[in-house]
């Protein structure tokens, strides 16, 4: 039973971790996507070297709210690889609302 319990434990502890739950002081990005095509959505940290996991995808001519802690915060919305919206530095504060919009890339990403 000692086992079981100490797996659900670490069950729960790695879920919980994973999932973008913050406490209630959370900030929050709406992604607002104008466009005509679906974007993929990467969150994260100024101080982060990569954009890490995807957050999601927002479809076209839809928005979606991001939960973060207060801090400062980088956003790409990508169509591809290689086509993407990027806001970069954007400090938020406590129960602070973003909202990122993304604009129809054209033909720029055909």
């Amino acid at each position: 039973m000692l086992r079981l319990t100490a797996g659900l434990s670490l069950f729960f502890f790695a879920a919980i971790t994973a999932c973008e739950t913050t406490g209630p002081d959370a900030a929050t990005i709406i992604v607002d996507n104008r466009g005509n095509r679906k974007v993929t959505v990467y969150i994260s940290k100024c101080s982060d070297d990569t954009w890490g996991s995807s957050r999601g995808s927002v479809g076209d001519h839809e928005e979606k709210p991001f939960k973060v802690d207060p801090g400062c915060w980088d956003m790409q919305a990508a169509w591809t690889s290689s086509c993407h919206s990027e806001q970069r530095g954007q400090e938020l504060g406590p129960m602070e609302v973003y909202r990122f919009v993304v604009e129809d890339p054209g033909d720029f990403c055909d």
